[in-house]
């Protein structure tokens, strides 16, 4: 072992190989009993909304999923109807559209339920459709819930400019990309 690390810190080495224990014991601690590890990166309801949205429209036979993003959803919603993406605001407009899309399309929930009603209340408070954010007036015009928009945000030619181009597409960040290339 000495020649391998000859030239090596062994006293750093010991703290570094210590630090790596340490990790994975706090991981072993904090993983669930399902096997899952539930941190604050996690996305809140868009995907799972996403999701349902998909298998409902594929006529996915794929029963088994659309339960248990239901009650993932359902577990999100705050008591005011919404769906948040942050702890501490009251509610995201965007968000709260999407997950209702998503529990009313995939059959999980009808617009009678009494969560249902509390997101559409808070949906027709802050502005309803027409205030949310394009990614979701596209989504649901794809979904034949909204008119297709007559503009473009943002002139098409601009996906063809050259890297070299400084507001050329591929200078964007990873985040605008990867939701503008596909509206």
């Amino acid at each position: 072992m000495n020649r391998l690390f000859r030239g090596v810190n062994m006293e750093l080495l010991e703290k570094v190989q210590f630090e790596i224990e340490r990790c994975i014991s706090r991981l072993k601690t904090e993983q669930n009993a399902d096997g899952s590890w539930r941190y604050c990166f996690e996305t809140g309801p868009v995907t799972d909304a996403y999701m349902m949205i998909l298998l409902s429209t594929l006529n996915s036979q794929d029963k088994e999923l659309i339960p248990l993003l239901g009650q993932r959803l359902l577990n999100k919603q705050a008591v005011n109807g919404a769906w948040k993406q942050y702890d501490d605001d009251e509610g995201h407009l965007s968000s709260t559209i999407e997950a209702y899309t998503g529990l009313l399309l995939s059959g999980y929930s009808d617009r009678h339920d009494r969560h249902m009603q509390l997101a559409e209340a808070f949906i027709l408070r802050n502005g309803g459709v027409e205030n949310a954010h394009i990614s979701t007036k596209f989504m649901l015009a794809l979904n034949h819930l909204y008119p297709w928009p007559t503009f473009y945000p943002i002139p098409l030619f601009l996906l063809h400019m050259p890297k070299l181009i400084p507001f050329s597409f591929y200078r964007w960040s990873s985040y605008v990309r990867t939701h503008f290339a596909p509206v």
